[in-house]
């Protein structure tokens, strides 16, 4: 028996059975157009074809139903699981912020929050240590609040005592400085008198005395009849010589009072300027004229004072208190013989260069000398009060001058001279050198 099919239908099912081939067809679709699972098989006894089929929902329905439950089974897990995660979680992190809650209220200052945390896990044992650490650091903090209490209290009564002991220093200074004055002013009452009178007793007592060499030499060698002249001579050398001790001592101490007073017109700030314009050059050269009369000039007779103008054909003029000026340059050129003994002293004026390079209408004045120089421990200090290692002076002069020449709106300072063609210590100092500047002033119109 022959059959005739087409060869779209040659994979069907039933013919593959009568062809004698063993398949097994997943997607085919039975004649009801519903999804069926086939098997062919081929009988050979009686010739046949065998196709067995079954629904694809009938086949797969157990299977279907394991799919459901175990889906349905992994979102119960599932759920179970984030049910548990979230409970764990829970109990885990509650712990965790009150801990976190606990820390912020005691960062405020809150040491009286508990820490309820009753766990015996880690973190009942970290909440355990952090409620001791709470404690200490609430004791510790107690005590040093009442520390800073105490010391408060004490550095109050500190500044009470010191603000009583401050004002007591303003009394006393104010009561010092008014003793100093009014001594000062006594003081000079009477040396004024004593001065004047010594000094006119001296010229005097001095009229009719040899000054020269040959009549002191008769008068010590003579006549037997003349026995009387010579010690009447002696005696009223003697009496010379104790009123130069006199003259001397009155006017150191003259000059003493003049510094004191000085001195506190400086401090209480009344240092009053009487401003005039002034020739520097006749200034310099009548303070170094009347120096070199002086006693003490006449002493240092091996100390020569020199004078070197800018320009000798022109003159200098500055706007000053005359006598305050005049003042700073005796009181540099007579500190300079007593650390010179002997050399030179010399005055210089330059109204080219100043100290730091400002040419802007500033003279300097310098008095250099080649004694033996300002001692370097001294020198940080040379101008503050009372700033001497000389048995002679008070150590105020240089700071009198100070203030007068910064009342001038001027400067001062002083170096030491540099010699070194003779090296002690790398550099030899030979002498020293003071320096202060004016402004300068046109010259007044003819």
């Amino acid at each position: 028996m022959t059959l005739r099919v087409h060869k779209d239908d040659v994979q069907r099912p039933t013919i593959q059975a009568l062809l004698k081939n063993e398949k097994t067809f997943t997607n085919i679709v039975d004649y009801r157009s519903a999804p069926v699972l086939a098997v062919t098989r081929y009988i050979e006894g009686v010739d046949w074809g065998l196709v067995a089929k079954i629904d694809k929902a009938e086949a797969f329905a157990a299977l279907d139903n394991l799919r459901n439950l175990t889906i349905l089974t992994g979102v119960m897990v599932a759920a179970l699981v984030v049910v548990a995660s979230l409970f764990l979680g829970q109990s885990m992190s509650l712990p965790i912020r009150r801990l976190r809650n606990a820390a912020q209220n005691i960062a405020r200052g809150n040491f009286g929050t508990k820490i309820e945390v009753n766990s015996s896990d880690e973190i009942g044992q970290l909440a355990n240590q952090f409620e001791n650490m709470k404690q200490s650091i609430q004791y510790t903090n107690q005590n040093l609040n009442q520390i800073v209490y105490d010391r408060t209290k004490k550095l109050e009564e500190a500044n009470k005592q010191l603000d009583l002991a401050n004002k007591q220093l303003k009394i006393n200074e104010k009561a010092q400085k008014e003793f100093i004055n009014v001594a000062a002013h006594e003081l000079r009452t009477p040396i004024v008198p004593i001065l004047g009178l010594s000094e006119l007793l001296y010229s005097q007592m001095n009229k009719n005395m040899p000054h020269d060499d040959e009549g002191r030499k008769q008068l010590l060698q003579p006549e037997p009849q003349e026995k009387q002249q010579q010690q009447d001579f002696l005696q009223k050398k003697k009496q010379i010589e104790k009123l130069e001790v006199i003259i001397r001592n009155a006017s150191r101490l003259q000059r003493l009072t003049e510094d004191i007073l000085d001195v506190t017109k400086i401090e209480s700030q009344a240092l009053k300027l009487r401003l005039e314009k002034a020739n520097l050059n006749d200034l310099i050269s009548d303070i170094i004229g009347d120096y070199t009369e002086s006693e003490i000039g006449k002493l240092k007779s091996n100390v020569k004072i020199r004078f070197e103008p800018n320009d000798k054909n022109s003159n200098i003029f500055v706007n000053v208190d005359r006598g305050r000026i005049s003042q700073v340059i005796s009181n540099l050129i007579s500190n300079a013989p007593k650390f010179t003994e002997e050399g030179s002293i010399t005055v210089a004026i330059n109204n080219n260069i100043s100290k730091d390079n400002n040419t802007n209408n500033q003279v300097i004045v310098s008095v250099k000398d080649t004694g033996t120089g300002i001692d370097p421990e001294i020198l940080p200090r040379l101008f503050t009060k009372f700033a001497a290692k000389s048995d002679v002076g008070t150590g105020l002069g240089l700071y009198i001058s100070k203030s007068i020449v910064e009342a001038h709106g001027g400067k001062i300072w002083a170096e030491n001279n540099i010699n070194n063609n003779n090296k002690l210590d790398g550099q030899t100092r030979r002498g020293s050198t003071f320096y202060f500047t004016l402004p300068s002033s046109s010259p007044s119109p003819p």
